[in-house]
């Protein structure tokens, strides 16, 4: 793990790795912009804008930024946000502390060299002995003189802050005059949840500040003394709620690090950002927690005599000393007995399993010393003399695990097991023993963040920094996760269509088996397609993954699960550019120079190395040939139309869903309307690549509230363009209608 520091590529403990890093990461957290400056209008093919309209960036400000206010009467932005400490590897050196909350002040008073100043909110949680623990993810702000209105929402308080700033040559500080917090919650778990302030008004005289809550979905109105800085609830309303009990509540246990933390200044939420991600890698290796058997299903391929992606034998780092073993004494891993098989030279091992003496298929171990490569091994990615450990057929997951990107909660109802390595199985096995209760395999798999199978302590304890939620808050926060969808596709197009030449990519075999290191390097046989590992089942709700396990020993040392292909256009903006130019996918040469600083260097896969997903096709699964083959002009259309295919995944809902269009009848008569008029029936109701609609069209107008256009018996694909048009004229005859596709 490394963090750009100024121009140097620094890890946690300051060694300089810049060498390795010939890119530089756009810090630019906040701009100001002449909003009189021309802008040069862009095309499609060549966007365009103007630099020279930017007056000045600061940096630095954080790392997920929330919200923020601008106060005319100081020149000061009031920022809220939190800084992560992802740079710092290993789970217990997080725990409970894995981010800074707080308020950045930027002076812009002089414009061209502002200055910024942070208010570092746990400190000042912590140093308030009146105050309820925590001010977790201030989420809104209001900023008037030397005074700052701010709600936090997993602290669940609106708080005020006075301030004052010295800026000057000889000294420039932030000194915190006066300090007032109300809370808005329970101090206990409770099914009726209460606050969540994401939003926040003050009025005119500041006597008065609205506070919009998101747990228990009201709008309340404080009363507030200037004289002593104190809130005074004076009134609530409630706001119309259709979720289900259980999803209602579920909901605060994912923001309220009140109710998760010991200290209250981090949550769930703290890193799935409104239930999505970071855009960031964590290393949460566990250190003290024992090697754990994998007991997912592994890809199987369509044909049977080929061998599914389950590696057989593997190197491995293992602690215990050979010297005091010998061949046939068992050793113990997650709970299971496993016999060693040989301890001696790569040759002996290779001749054992070449007579069968070893049987791959059987779960084992074997210790090679070192000795002369032998070039047998080498599927199994034996590729030097060094003496290792090797696991035969005994999948496993490692507790060291390394970097993981956040995944967002969305869309994990049917996915299996959870991480992106699937390590929380949610099955009972050798040493899982303790599984909590659960209907569905995923529902069980995400409770073990409160409780694991394996009966050792969950996220809540070993990250939160807190105990394990009650089974019923555990059940409603499982509810409300679960329930997490991800949106349509917005690259998808709005008539279902996609690439069909990279759909039919996607569907015919490509790449070869990643479980063997010789077929990798031969780039033969080819024996999958992208489908066998990557099933598409709206039915299932599968949308890129088979919820099964992968072996890849040329790519990791871990197995891993399939996971989905949405929301993959969200991760573009990582371009290193050159990896078609690399003789062997391990030893890419990064270019010296590139076109400008990078947005994110974040990639695809679970540690987020690859880079785009043209790398994602290209260099590692779909290996077609030699360097020079690649190049040629049909293999790189066929990348690019499995790009397109890739990046217009299906999602949970059809891209129509929540589309809205709206017009009157005079409009009509306009062709341009009544083309995009028949276009949005014609998608809703005729789409491509299914035979049901997509949604249903529900029309809104003076005198309808959601009244479904058509009868869901209604064969609308019959109906003929002039009779949709005098329909759609008779609703809109008097006033403006809306259709909403749902």
């Amino acid at each position: 793990m490394v963090q750009q520091n100024g121009t140097k590529w620094l890890e946690e403990w300051g060694r300089d790795w810049t060498h390795k890093m010939p890119i530089s990461i756009a810090d630019n957290d906040v701009f100001a912009i002449d909003a009189t400056s021309s802008i040069k209008k862009p095309d499609l093919m060549k966007p365009a804008f103007n630099r020279d309209a930017i007056i000045s960036t600061v940096s630095g400000v954080g790392t997920v930024l929330f919200n923020s206010a601008f106060n005319d009467d100081k020149q000061h932005l009031i920022v809220a946000g939190i800084e992560a400490r992802n740079i710092i590897t290993l789970e217990h050196k997080l725990k409970g502390d894995f981010v800074e909350n707080r308020l950045s002040i930027i002076d812009f008073s002089n414009i061209k060299r502002p200055e910024k100043y942070f208010i570092n909110l746990d400190d000042m949680a912590n140093s308030d002995k009146n105050s309820t623990s925590g001010l977790a993810m201030p989420s809104a702000v209001y900023s008037h003189e030397n005074t700052i209105y701010f709600t936090t929402l997993g602290g669940n308080k609106i708080s005020h802050v006075a301030y004052k700033l010295r800026d000057s040559l000889i000294d420039s500080s932030l000194t915190i005059e006066k300090t007032k917090h109300y809370f808005l919650g329970k101090e206990a778990y409770s099914p009726e949840p209460k606050g969540g302030p994401i939003g926040l008004l003050a009025s005119s005289k500041r006597d008065k500040v609205y506070v919009q809550n998101l747990f228990d979905h009201s709008v309340t109105e404080f009363a507030f003394n200037i004289d002593d800085s104190s809130f005074t609830e004076t009134a609530s309303a409630q706001l119309f709620n259709p979720e289900t009990p259980d999803i209602a509540s579920g909901r605060q246990y994912l923001y309220d690090a009140t109710l998760t933390s010991s200290k209250g200044n981090v949550a769930c939420a703290t890193c799935h950002i409104f239930g999505e991600d970071d855009k960031l890698q964590w290393d949460l290796s566990r250190i003290s927690k024992p090697i754990e058997i994998n007991l997912l299903p592994f890809v199987e391929h369509p044909d049977k005599d080929i061998p599914d992606l389950r590696t057989t034998a593997r190197p491995i780092t293992y602690k215990a000393n050979p010297n005091t073993l010998s061949e046939g004494d068992n050793i113990v891993l997650g709970g299971t007995d496993v016999k060693i098989v040989h301890i001696g030279t790569q040759k002996g091992f290779a001749d054992k399993l070449a007579s069968g003496e070893i049987d791959p298929k059987q779960s084992s171990i074997a210790y090679l010393m070192k000795s002369e490569l032998d070039k047998r091994l080498f599927k199994y990615n034996i590729r030097n003399n060094k003496p290792t450990w090797v696991l035969i057929d005994t999948p496993f997951f490692h507790p060291l695990k390394g970097p993981m990107r956040t995944l967002p909660l969305k869309g994990i109802q049917q996915s299996g097991a959870m991480h992106f390595i699937g390590d929380l199985q949610g099955m009972k096995g050798p040493g899982n023993t303790k599984c909590p209760e659960g209907k569905t395999l995923e529902e069980r798999a995400f409770k073990e963040f409160n409780t694991p199978c394996d009966g050792s302590n969950g996220a809540f304890h070993n990250l939160l920094d807190s105990t394990a939620l009650p089974d019923t808050a555990m059940s409603q926060l499982t509810a409300y996760s679960l329930a997490l969808d991800y949106p349509p596709n917005p690259i998808r197009a709005l008539d279902n269509s996609t690439n069909e030449n990279g759909r039919k990519h996607f569907f015919r075999r490509i790449a070869v088996d990643v479980g063997n290191l010789e077929y990798v390097i031969k780039r033969e046989p080819l024996i999958f397609a992208c489908i066998d590992c990557h099933h598409i089942d709206r039915q299932k709700g599968l949308y890129g993954t088979s919820a099964k396990s992968y072996s890849a020993p040329a790519l990791t040392l871990q197995d891993a699960k399939i996971p989905h292909l949405r929301f993959l256009y969200d991760r573009i903006g990582y371009f290193l550019d050159d990896y078609r130019n690399a003789s062997y996918y391990r030893n890419i040469r990064k270019p010296e120079s590139y076109y400008d600083e990078l947005i994110t260097a974040l990639g695809f896969n679970h540690g987020a190395t690859f880079d785009s997903t043209m790398f994602f096709t290209s260099r590692i699964w779909v290996l077609d040939g030699t360097d020079k083959e690649r190049e040629r002009p049909e293999t790189l259309k066929m990348y690019e139309e499995l790009f397109d295919f890739i990046m217009s995944f299906e999602s949970d809902y059809y891209p129509m869903f929540a589309q809205q269009i709206t017009y009157n009848a005079d409009e009509l008569m306009e062709p341009e309307t009544r083309d995009n008029l028949l276009a949005f029936v014609d998608n809703a109701y005729k789409p491509e690549n299914t035979n049901t609609p997509q949604c249903h069209i529900y029309y809104t107008n003076d005198e309808h509230s959601n009244s479904m256009l058509f009868a869901p018996e209604a064969q609308v694909s019959e109906f003929r363009k002039d009779k949709l048009l005098s329909k759609l004229s008779a609703i809109g005859s008097q006033q403006a209608v809306t259709l909403t596709c749902l």
